[in-house]
């Protein structure tokens, strides 16, 4: 664990439990920051575009919604009452046919400009 995730997760930081969105929780290392956020006691809701997979997968989560980043209708109110949205969304293989632009780019922005609508105090963007 890095000291820049022990400053955003300091245990009492919650008050009382913080809610976080998390986008990008079935990548590497999405599923690490959610498993260290639910060891701290935080509230974590999962975005996914294939609801089925999220239940699928051993994922540390409160709740799982099926959202498609890439498709900003899909995005009502997955951002309402969280205290933070954090996104590890990057293109990795996609076989849809989607592009870098349209993953790494557009796909962030639109939840930015959601969570920026639904007043989210805190955003943390993983990009690499």
């Amino acid at each position: 664990m890095t000291d820049d995730f022990k400053i955003f997760a300091q245990p009492g930081n919650a008050d009382p439990i913080q809610r976080v969105l998390l986008a990008g929780i079935t990548g590497y290392l999405g599923g690490f920051i959610a498993l260290e956020l639910q060891k701290r006691g935080y509230y974590v809701r999962a975005i996914g575009r294939h609801l089925e997979r999220l239940k699928r997968r051993p994922i540390c989560a409160d709740e799982a919604i099926e959202v498609d980043l890439t498709k900003p209708d899909t995005l009502e109110h997955c951002c309402k009452n969280v205290d933070t949205v954090i996104s590890t969304v990057g293109i990795t293989r996609q076989k849809d046919g989607l592009s870098y632009k349209d993953v790494d780019y557009q796909a962030n922005m639109n939840l930015l400009q959601q969570a920026i609508h639904d007043n989210v105090k805190s955003l943390s963007m993983f990009l690499f």
